[in-house]
Formats: C-alpha cells, sequence, structure tokens
C-alpha cells in the first residue's frame, strides 16, 4: 500500500467507488452535568446502525490524497488549508471495508498531517458525529483529542440524534 497526492482525472472513478459505509451498535449520549458549564459522554449499546458519507463529485483539488493497493484505491483524504487560526481542517477521511484495521487510515492521517504542516497549519481538526463510534476510537488512537461539541449542527429532521463532535491533534 502506498499513500500519494490525488490526480482527480486518474483517480475520480476509484475514489468514488469507495464504500464509506460503516456499522456499529454504539453511539455517544450528551449529558450536561449539573449545575455547571461541564458535560459528559456516555457510550450506549443501541439497535445496529449503518450510515454512509458522500465521496466528492468533483476534484477537491490540492491537499487530496489516495491510498492504493495492487486492487486499486483504497482509501481517500482531504486536508483544507489552515483557517485564520493555524486549524486545518479534515474535510475527508475514507478507507473501504475490507482494507480498514491495516494502517491505511494513519497512513492517510501522516500525509494530511504532513500537508498541513507544509502550509504552516499548527493542528489538524477533524468534525465526526456521535453515531460513527467507529471513527471516534480511530481518531482518538490516532492521538486526536475531543475539544467540543455541537448539539444543532446537523438538520434535528435529517440527521434525528446527531451530534457534531470536534477533535483536534496538534502538529508535530
Amino acid at each position: 500500500m502506498r499513500v500519494r497526492a490525488a490526480d482527480w482525472a486518474r483517480d475520480a472513478e476509484g475514489i468514488r467507488a469507495i464504500d464509506t459505509s460503516f456499522t456499529t451498535d454504539r453511539v455517544y449520549r450528551f449529558a450536561r452535568e449539573r449545575g455547571g458549564l461541564g458535560f459528559a459522554l456516555a457510550l450506549l449499546t443501541r439497535e445496529a446502525l449503518t450510515k454512509s458519507y458522500e465521496l466528492p463529485a468533483d476534484d477537491p483539488g490540492e491537499g487530496s490524497f489516495v491510498a492504493e493497493a495492487d486492487s486499486g484505491i483504497i482509501g481517500f483524504g482531504r486536508v483544507e488549508p489552515p483557517a485564520w487560526n493555524g486549524r486545518a481542517a479534515v474535510s475527508h477521511l475514507y478507507v473501504a471495508p475490507a482494507d480498514r484495521g491495516r494502517g491505511v487510515g494513519r497512513a492517510l492521517l501522516d500525509a494530511l498531517d504532513a500537508h498541513a504542516a507544509g502550509a504552516s497549519a499548527r493542528c489538524l481538526f477533524v468534525e465526526t458525529q456521535n453515531v460513527n463510534y467507529p471513527a471516534v476510537q480511530f481518531y482518538l488512537a490516532c492521538g486526536f483529542a475531543l475539544v467540543g461539541l455541537d448539539q444543532s449542527f446537523y438538520d434535528p429532521v435529517e440527521h434525528s440524534g446527531e451530534i457534531a463532535l470536534f477533535l483536534t491533534r496538534s502538529l508535530a
């Protein structure tokens, strides 16, 4: 497996073919601490939930990387240029289900990290959902820390019960 900068003309079909779905029976629930500004996330077991994400329809541009193996493209990641605060947002990070748990996601994150550092970012920032337990566990294992949440980030009709979780990791 190798990670390289994405070439949309060459890689678009392979990127769009990645299965972005996940299934989990665990979610985080928000709980406000009594009498203070603190909060907690409680891990709950629930009926299995499957969700998938849309991949870019058009060339996402600079900051895009693919992971490829002999079988073709097995992962895709993209990092936005750093914002005014030096924070570079990871806007996409997907690994084909058959290749998860094999270091592909970490390799893509390393490429995103290096690209962001080259653009003078101070940290990587990622947003995911309380229902995406596998992603939260992945980011925590990769050195990210939970820095906040937003209960009103998603449309409550389209994404009922979902809370945005924000995580960051300092760049080396």
